[in-house]
């Protein structure tokens, strides 16, 4: 396994620990559970071939990683506790795949500009935020 699957993974038990811990210091068992549910919709994977893929997008393939999916989740976010930490952590949890999307992009098109050296390397002109938005359409 890579260094930034490792990183990727650790991430998703780290950060939303952190929440809980800066945000509900006096609960932080409590909350870190409920964030840490996030991590439940990774059970989509199952419904994959193979199950996991280390250059495989997450954003938009499995079916708890796709637009209106998270659009629950933002809404779970903004209702009463404890689904409120529940969406949250949901929310933390397709942040984290995002940005993994993008650094796993930005390898990619490294390895392609790395294999073309006679070809001068341009600045991509496709902002991050649509490399993210093909995710869900594609």
């Amino acid at each position: 396994m890579s260094l930034g699957a490792v990183l990727h993974l650790g991430l998703h038990a780290l950060l939303p620990a952190l929440f809980a811990w800066f945000l509900f210091p006096k609960r932080f068992l409590w909350a870190a559970c409920w964030l840490l549910a996030g991590c439940a919709i990774d059970v989509d994977h199952l419904l994959a071939t193979p199950i996991y893929s280390p250059g495989r997008c997450s954003l938009g393939f499995h079916p708890l990683h796709t637009l209106p999916a998270i659009l629950v989740y933002a809404t779970l976010a903004l209702t009463n506790k404890p689904f409120r930490l529940l969406g949250l952590g949901l929310l933390v949890h397709i942040a984290l795949d995002g940005i993994d999307c993008l650094r796993m992009t930005c390898i990619a098109r490294s390895d392609a500009v790395s294999t073309q050296p006679d070809k001068a390397i341009r600045p991509d002109p496709t902002p991050a935020r649509a490399i993210l938005l093909n995710q869900f359409t594609t």
